[in-house]
């Protein structure tokens, strides 16, 4: 994809000034409800591979697996994961694409590491004044993300409607 990215740019298609992230849910192709018969296991094993599972969504985003997932308070769950996006809003090309487990928490990883690798296939800016800026909704506003962003040289902005 790195390789397509940087033909854009050394076509003068895509600028990189005005970068924006978003992740959308994708459900997954699978059923809730296993033919594969269930196996009881020990409270204390349940719990061991809970945290398990707890520790692994906490992990930098890899190969997709899909969770329950819902959107919101009285929305269905769903067995779900997310992909996400990073774009040249300026162009509308692609520059960065991943997907990760079902946790709003990832979309603020995902963007992050997009932005930083995508960032050195991008042009410098053509004057000093210019300015980079990153776009996003108010799922990445968390302090820590913000001043992750502002180190790799971009401004924040984000929406704050609904």
């Amino acid at each position: 994809m790195y390789e397509i990215v940087r033909q854009c740019v050394e076509a003068g298609l895509v600028k990189g000034d005005v970068l924006a992230a978003d992740g959308i849910i994708v459900q997954a192709r699978a059923a809730i409800k296993s033919p594969e018969a269930l196996n009881p296991q020990p409270v204390g094993k349940n719990l061991e591979e809970l945290k398990k599972h707890n520790e692994k969504e906490l992990e930098v985003p890899g190969e997709p697996e899909d969770l329950l997932f819902r959107k919101g308070p009285g929305k269905e769950a769903n067995l779900s994961y997310l992909a996400h996006n990073l774009l040249d809003v300026r162009s509308g090309i692609i520059v960065g694409a991943m997907a990760t487990l079902a946790n709003g928490a990832l979309e603020r990883t995902a963007a992050l590491e997009m932005l930083k690798k995508a960032s050195p296939f991008l042009p410098p800016l053509s004057t000093e004044e210019e300015k980079r800026f990153f776009l996003a909704d108010g799922n990445y506003t968390a302090g820590d993300f913000l001043a992750e962003v502002i180190e790799t040289g971009y401004q924040c902005l984000w929406e704050t409607s609904g």
